[in-house]
């Protein structure tokens, strides 16, 4: 194999690596890269790396900037082990207080709720949103939190 083959095949596959399983943004990760001015979600509640989390039903509550538009879809909650969760109940009613310990809420961002039930105890959960790009294969995970 010449050495001119041999450079363009490393810099074809470092392109290749580079838009696969490299983080775009921090917690996002796949093969495209938020539009520019679009931030991802936050993870409000629980704060993420919480411990102790009810298995019986928890409502996590996720701030996103108001300039990128409203949220139009909700994060599902990935085990540890097993298959990912969607929200049993999406676009639910903020709680009212903020339920404690939370993350303090950025200026200009809103406030979203969704619910999930039956989870499994003593798991560790990261809340991730799929792509609404167009991109199949790119998610953002906002934290992650382990129920009692």
């Amino acid at each position: 194999m010449s050495k001119a083959i041999l450079a363009a095949t490393v810099i074809f596959g470092m392109f290749v690596l580079a838009g696969c399983g490299v983080h775009d943004t921090p917690g996002c990760y796949g093969g495209c890269a938020l539009a520019p001015g679009i931030s991802p979600a936050i993870l409000i509640y629980p704060v993420s790396g919480a411990t102790a989390i009810s298995d019986a039903s928890v409502t996590v509550l996720v701030a996103a900037p108001s300039s990128n538009g409203v949220l139009s879809i909700a994060p599902a909650i990935s085990p540890a082990v097993g298959s990912s969760i969607v929200a049993t109940n999406s676009f639910v009613a903020i709680p009212s207080p903020l339920p404690a310990p939370h993350t303090a809420v950025p200026p200009g961002d809103t406030l979203y709720a969704f619910t999930y039930t039956s989870l499994a105890a003593h798991m560790q959960y990261t809340v991730v949103f799929p792509s609404t790009s167009g991109c199949s294969s790119y998610t953002c995970d906002v934290g992650t939190f382990t129920t009692q």
